[in-house]
């Protein structure tokens, strides 16, 4: 055996490559409100244009789901806002597009 065969005998093997994790994806905006919705008010958005209150949502149950669309999505939408518009399609697109956006360490949680 050659020196450099002993050297490469003794060396460490190689560490193997770390594959990064992905990233978590988040879960689908239409479907999962959907289904935040009907455990709500056991009844699904039949339209874009329902009403949260037309299917006797009241103010708690709005404020529950606020909070859970902030859990879910890391999204803020401000009472104010879902009260103006309580559409199911409003609140699709306030998530969507991230508005009334704060970070949940702002508002210490």
């Amino acid at each position: 055996m050659t020196t450099m065969t002993i050297e490469r005998a003794q060396r460490a093997p190689a560490a193997p490559t770390q594959v990064p994790p992905l990233p978590l994806l988040p879960p689908p905006v239409r479907p999962t409100l959907a289904a935040i919705w009907q455990d709500l008010l056991d009844r699904r958005p039949c339209g874009s244009d329902d009403f949260f209150r037309d299917h006797r949502g009241n103010a708690i149950e709005s404020l529950q789901l606020l909070l859970e669309v902030r859990r879910r999505f890391g999204v803020e939408v401000r009472m104010r806002d879902f009260v103006q518009d309580s559409t199911f399609d409003a609140l699709v697109r306030a998530v969507t597009a991230g508005r009334n956006l704060a970070p949940l360490c702002v508002l210490g949680l």
